[in-house]
C-alpha cells in the first residue's frame, strides 16, 4: 500500500514536472519551426471568390413579411432592430471597391433573398446572383437571421474551395493580393486566446460567441491541437504577451476566448461541410430560428475550427483594418479612413438605433458623397 502511493506520489511530481516543462519549451520549440514555416511563401494558384450579403430593409413586401414571423419573443433574447438591416445605398461602391483593388477575384456571388438592385449587372462573367432558396435547406426559410444564411453559405453551388466573406458593411480601402488571405493553401488566421471579460457577458454578440467556444471545446483536445501545431500558437511573428496567451490557453486545455476583429472572414469551405458533419444537430437547431437570439451559433465556429484543427497559416495582427460605428460622432473619422490608404478594410457598423430621419440623411448623404469621391468611376458590375 505505501509503495503504492509512493508511486502515485512519484507519478504526480513528473506530470508537473512535465508541464511545466511544456510551459517553457512549447513557446520556444514553436518558435523554431515557424522560422521554416514562414521562410518560403508561396503564389496561390487557386480560385478564390468573394461572398457577400445584402438585404434592402426599406422594400415594404419584405417588411411585411419579417413583420409577420416575428412574435416579439423576450426582448434580452431577439435582436430585431432596425441597424441590422438599414440600406445606407453604399453597395454600388462596394462593387467599385472590388474591382479597383481585387480585380484577381475569381468569381463575386452576391446573397441575397431575392433583391436585386436595379443597377446591378447579373450578367457579369465574374457576377452569380444567388437567393436564399438556392443554397439554404427550405426548412430554415424564410430566414431573417444573419447567422442562419452565414453558416449555410458553403452550400452555395459552384462556390470555390476558398473564398472570402464579407458583411456589405466592409468595404475593401486599397489594394489587395491573394496572399493577404490565403498561404500554402490555408486561411491566414491570428490565433490568440483572449478570454471574454465578464463584465461583457451581457453583450449579446459575446453570448453568441459562448455558444461557439462551447462547440470547440467538446470537440478538440485544445492542449493537443496546439502541442501538433506549436509553430501557428507560437509562431515567431507573435509578441511575448500573446505567446502567453496561449501558453494559458495550453495550460487551461479549454478557450473561454479568442481574439476577433469584426472585417472580412477567410475560409475553406471544406470546413463547414465537416463542422455540419460532426454536430448536424447542433446547427440545425441554431438553424430554425428566423431572428438574431442569444442562443445562435455564428460563423465564427468555423473561424475556431479552422484554428483549432490546424488549417490555419499564422500572420500577426496587422492592424491594416477598422472598424467605425455609423452614427453622427464618427462621421469625421470615417471619412477620413476612406480618403486614406492606411486601411485595407473599413468595417462601417451600423450598430445603435438612429431614430431621427433627418440624422440619417445627412449621415448618408455624407457617406455616398465621400464614397463618390473615393470610387467615381462605374465598374463592370453595374448596367
Amino acid at each position: 500500500m505505501q509503495n503504492s502511493a509512493k508511486q502515485n506520489s512519484i507519478n504526480s511530481y513528473i506530470n508537473k514536472l512535465k508541464n511545466k516543462i511544456n510551459w517553457y519549451w512549447r513557446p520556444i520549440d514553436g518558435w523554431l519551426k515557424s522560422k521554416d514555416l514562414l521562410k518560403n511563401p508561396t503564389e496561390q494558384n487557386f480560385p478564390i471568390d468573394f461572398v457577400v450579403t445584402w438585404v434592402d430593409g426599406g422594400d415594404l413586401e419584405w417588411q411585411r413579411e419579417k413583420e409577420y414571423y416575428y412574435t416579439g419573443g423576450q426582448l434580452q433574447k431577439t435582436d430585431n432592430c432596425t441597424a441590422r438591416y438599414r440600406d445606407w445605398e453604399l453597395l454600388l461602391y462596394w462593387f467599385r471597391a472590388v474591382e479597383k483593388y481585387a480585380p484577381w477575384v475569381n468569381k463575386v456571388y452576391f446573397v441575397t433573398n431575392g433583391q436585386l438592385p436595379e443597377w446591378l449587372n447579373i450578367n457579369n462573367d465574374k457576377m452569380r446572383f444567388i437567393t436564399h432558396k438556392e443554397f439554404i435547406p427550405e426548412k430554415y426559410l424564410p430566414t431573417f437571421c444573419s447567422d442562419v444564411i452565414e453558416l449555410n453559405l458553403w452550400r452555395i453551388p459552384g462556390l470555390s474551395e476558398h473564398f472570402v466573406y464579407f458583411n456589405d458593411d466592409v468595404f475593401l480601402n486599397n489594394f489587395v493580393k491573394p496572399e493577404d488571405f490565403f498561404q500554402h493553401g490555408l486561411p491566414n488566421c491570428f490565433a490568440v486566446a483572449k478570454p471574454i471579460c465578464v463584465d461583457k457577458i451581457a453583450d449579446f454578440w459575446q453570448m453568441r460567441m459562448l455558444n461557439d467556444y462551447a462547440i470547440i471545446n467538446s470537440s478538440f483536445d485544445i492542449r493537443q491541437s496546439i502541442e501538433k501545431f506549436p509553430e501557428k500558437f507560437y509562431s515567431c511573428i507573435l509578441t511575448k504577451g500573446e505567446k502567453r496567451a496561449n501558453n494559458r490557453l495550453y495550460m487551461d486545455n479549454y478557450i473561454s476566448g479568442m481574439v476577433y476583429t469584426h472585417t472580412v472572414q477567410n475560409f475553406l469551405k471544406s470546413t463547414f461541410e465537416e463542422i455540419w458533419n460532426r454536430h448536424e444537430d447542433s446547427l440545425d437547431t441554431a438553424c430554425r430560428t428566423k431572428f438574431r437570439t442569444i442562443d445562435d451559433l455564428t460563423i465564427i465556429l468555423a473561424k475556431l475550427w479552422q484554428i483549432f484543427s490546424g488549417n490555419f497559416f499564422p500572420v500577426k495582427a496587422k492592424h491594416f483594418d477598422t472598424y467605425i460605428p455609423l452614427t453622427n460622432q464618427e462621421l469625421g473619422h470615417l471619412v477620413d479612413a476612406l480618403r486614406s490608404d492606411q486601411y485595407k478594410f473599413l468595417c462601417i457598423n451600423d450598430c445603435v438605433e438612429i431614430e431621427d430621419e433627418s440624422v440619417i440623411l445627412d449621415i448618408k448623404k455624407n457617406l455616398i458623397k465621400a464614397f463618390e469621391e473615393k470610387f467615381p468611376m462605374k465598374s463592370e458590375f453595374e448596367l
